[in-house]
């Protein structure tokens, strides 16, 4: 019984365990670079993270499901190479895009700029190839990987910083290397036997005509992938425009705590995805979005109950104020996470398009509604607004599938032969 049960939720005790080195990543930065070199930090990554879902093309969400399809003419070596060659042109949007929009934000050096471009290149390919792991059903590998990296993570930012030399530009560096690794480990985690290593068996004419194709399926998840990470992170982008750094820090020490809420569950819509996309049907989802809310819930409760408390002793009386920030925004992670189990089925039935309406809306509504709230009650402010965003995210996504599900069940109506 308990072999079972450990079996049945090792993927959400795997990504608890990544949410909580990561966690104490964030934490440990926070309290050693302090509120605004951490607030530099955040801007810095979150805008990498938005580039990189803009150079990716959708191609990860379109991974999850040609990989996972019964006959697909994608091996691992093909999608590997693939995934490598679309970080080289990621790095120019790094250079010529990405540094004037944080010179916007924050006012790097030239180490942190140099820093930054290798981790955004980098970040785009383990974003892909992790995405491709899960459409080859290789969850665990998947998310044990970000652990160890993690992991790794958390023990060279505290070796450089009781070296005395942990800045914005040294912490870049840290996460890029730990991205190197992944990228080797990810490579490696994807083969099965019997398949040649990095070998395509194609030519580059036949591969760029494939990927062509690959990435046109994909491109309309460019919005889904986009619109998610803005909503996510739009809210620390608007405090570091109309408020100051040192906010921003605060509010992203809290929301990381509180992305347990979220993180933990959406582990699995990995296995929801290849399992709709493998029997072409909303079977799995029927039968377990019910458990799946249920177990967001208690998450989100136990997070928001816990977090509350430890907060302030984890990062000290500076992050004071993000204490209640933390038991709201474990509440807005219940319907977030709901959007995502729903996404994840459409993409299943190859409706790439559901998860990028529910992202459009939300953005729509975090430049609408979360911007005025931050310029007038701060932080607080911000994190209600999301509330409200995640919900509509939801019922969008929800009622999207509900006709999709109408549609598929019509049309099986119309195959089956009358008698009589």
């Amino acid at each position: 019984m308990l072999a079972r049960a450990v079996r049945r939720f090792q993927l959400p005790l795997w990504s608890a365990a990544q949410a909580g080195v990561q966690m104490m990543v964030a934490v440990a930065s926070a309290r050693w670079l302090g509120p605004a070199d951490r607030g530099s930090l955040v801007l810095a990554t979150t805008l990498a993270t938005l580039l990189l879902l803009v150079s990716g093309l959708g191609l990860g969400a379109g991974a999850r499901v040609v990989l996972a399809e019964p006959s697909t003419w994608w091996t691992w070596p093909r999608y590997a190479v693939l995934a490598g060659a679309m970080a080289v042109p990621h790095g120019a949007v790094a250079v010529f895009v990405g540094l004037p929009l944080l010179g916007a934000f924050t006012d790097p050096g030239f180490a942190a700029q140099a820093a930054f471009v290798l981790y955004s290149a980098l970040a785009l390919c383990a974003s892909l190839l992790r995405e491709g792991l899960h459409g080859r059903g290789r969850h665990r590998q998947a998310i044990g990987l970000d652990v160890l990296a993690a992991g790794l993570q958390l023990a060279l930012t505290a070796a450089v910083y009781f070296a005395g030399r942990l800045t914005v530009a040294t912490a870049l560096a840290v996460a890029s290397s730990c991205l190197a690794l992944t990228i080797l480990g990810q490579v490696a985690a994807g083969q099965r036997s019997g398949e040649p290593r990095l070998r395509t068996h194609c030519s580059w004419r036949v591969l760029l005509v494939q990927g062509r194709a690959l990435i046109c399926f994909s491109v309309p998840a460019v919005l889904t992938s986009v619109g998610q990470s803005f909503v996510i992170h739009g809210d620390r982008l608007a405090l570091g425009a109309v408020r100051s750094s040192a906010e921003v820090g605060v509010y992203s020490a809290a929301s990381s705590l509180a992305a347990l809420s979220w993180f933990i569950p959406i582990a699995f819509t990995g296995v929801l995805t290849r399992r709709v996309a493998a029997s072409g049907s909303l079977m799995a989802w029927e039968r377990t979005w019910k458990p799946f809310l249920a177990f967001s819930a208690a998450v989100a409760l136990v997070t928001a109950s816990v977090g509350t408390v430890v907060f302030p002793f984890l990062l000290g009386p500076e992050y004071r104020d993000g204490a209640p920030l933390v038991a709201v925004l474990s509440v807005a992670a219940i319907p977030y996470a709901m959007y995502q189990y729903d996404s994840a089925a459409c993409q299943g039935l190859r409706d790439l398009k559901a998860g990028s309406v529910g992202a459009v809306v939300g953005s729509v509504m975090v430049v609408a509604v979360v911007v005025p709230v931050i310029v007038i009650l701060g932080t607080h402010g911000a994190a209600v607004g999301m509330i409200a965003v995640y919900t509509t995210m939801a019922v969008v996504v929800r009622r999207r599938l509900r006709k999709l599900r109408r549609r598929r069940a019509s049309d099986r109506c119309e195959v089956v032969p009358a008698h009589g």
